[in-house]
Parts: structure tokens; C-alpha cells; sequence
């Protein structure tokens, strides 16, 4: 006489359930990974976060940052000093190799704006967004960059642009209080985060991505 087994019917079905509920847990993971993949953020690249402060106590060596050969001076009184605030943040621009977005008030500092034309200069494309009212102050790097031929836009209105970001090669963001200014380096009291995080670059993208929209000046006709 036949009959049926309902201990290994329930037992086949929880495992097909099992198995079901696997790959789709699966399927949502891969995506997650996918979307998060937009920001430029490797999958399989370990996450990062470095918080700087300012001020630095001495003003850096712009040969020692910048010059192929360093600094050769025998004697410098500009700073080496590896563990800086402002040489850790200018390593991170020079480490960048295919796009540089820069979202910022102001920008008058000589180290920091050679960087990004020496970046330029490699073959990285450049996007700037600033503040129309700063950018032709005394100083401001802005015209600078316009000659090289890096494309810059403003926002054109009597309130202030007044983020301070930067994304370097579509993975990592660089952001706080800081402007890219001398007395910002060793004066102020200022803070940067710097961090690799998918889930903090991506707003970043979108939100340069929306300005550098919003302040094209053809489409505004």
C-alpha cells in the first residue's frame, strides 16, 4: 500500500525555500555592490576615513611638495613635515590620476591650486565650481585656471557658493570646513574629512553633478 510522505514533502520544500530566500538575498547583495559601484568605489577596495585639523604650525615647502627632485636646499625654513595636515591633504589631490571635481568658496593658496594644474597638466580632467563673487577677488587662483583651460562655472547670484568639497577620481571625497586659502593652512581652525565611502562620495556626485548643471551658463540662454 502506498502513502505519502509529508516529513520529506515539508523537507524538500523548506530546503527549495532555503534556497530561494539564498539567491535572492544574493541577487539584492550583487546589486547593492553594483549601485554603490556608481560612486567609483571598487567593490574589493578597502574603506577609508582620515580626519585632518588645522592649523599647521609651519608653512609647507612648496618645492618639497610639488618638485620632482623635492627640495634640495640645504638649509629650508619651510616645513618637511610627513605628518602635516596640509601635506597629507595635498598627497591625496597629487594621488588622483583621471578627474579632479572641485566645489569651492574660495581658493588662493599657491600649493594647492599648482597641484591641480600639475594633475591638469598629467591628463586629469578638471571641473570647478566656486563662488562669482570670490573668484575675481585679489588672489584667487580662478583666473588661473581659466587660462590653462580648465572648465570652471559660478553660480551667478547675490547668495554665496559656499561648499567646500572635492572628489578625486569619481571614489574618494574630500570635504569640511576648510578653504583652500594660506590662512586657512596656518591660521585657522578648520577641519577635512577625507574618506573613500560609497555611501558618502555618492551624494557628493550628485551634488556636483546638479550644480555644474544648474550654473551652465548656455543653458540658461
Amino acid at each position: 500500500m502506498s502513502f505519502f510522505r509529508w516529513d520529506l514533502f515539508f523537507k524538500v520544500g523548506a530546503i527549495m525555500l532555503l534556497t530561494a530566500e539564498t539567491s535572492l538575498l544574493m541577487y539584492l547583495y550583487s546589486k547593492s555592490r553594483r549601485r554603490r559601484g556608481k560612486a567609483g568605489v571598487l567593490s574589493n577596495t578597502p574603506v577609508f576615513h582620515k580626519v585632518l585639523f588645522f592649523p599647521d604650525k609651519q608653512i609647507p615647502c612648496q618645492k618639497y611638495l610639488l618638485s620632482p627632485k623635492g627640495c634640495t636646499r640645504t638649509k629650508c625654513f619651510y616645513s618637511h613635515d610627513e605628518t602635516s595636515s596640509f601635506l597629507q591633504l595635498i598627497r591625496h589631490v597629487l594621488k588622483s590620476q583621471r578627474s579632479i571635481d572641485l566645489c569651492i568658496f574660495s581658493i588662493t593658496c599657491n600649493e594647492l591650486a599648482h597641484a591641480v594644474l600639475l594633475k591638469y597638466r598629467q591628463g586629469a580632467k578638471v571641473r570647478v565650481i566656486t563662488d562669482t563673487e570670490y573668484m575675481n577677488l585679489n588672489g584667487s587662483k580662478i583666473p588661473d585656471f581659466m587660462t590653462e583651460g580648465i572648465s570652471v562655472r559660478h553660480d551667478r547670484s547675490s547668495y554665496l557658493m559656499h561648499h567646500k568639497f572635492l572628489i578625486l577620481d569619481g571614489n574618494v571625497v574630500v570635504t569640511g570646513s576648510f578653504n583652500w586659502t594660506q590662512s586657512a593652512v596656518i591660521g585657522n581652525n578648520e577641519n577635512v574629512l577625507v574618506t573613500n565611502h560609497a555611501d558618502v562620495v555618492q551624494p557628493y556626485l550628485d551634488e556636483f553633478d546638479k550644480l555644474w548643471a544648474k550654473f551652465d551658463v548656455e543653458k540658461r540662454g
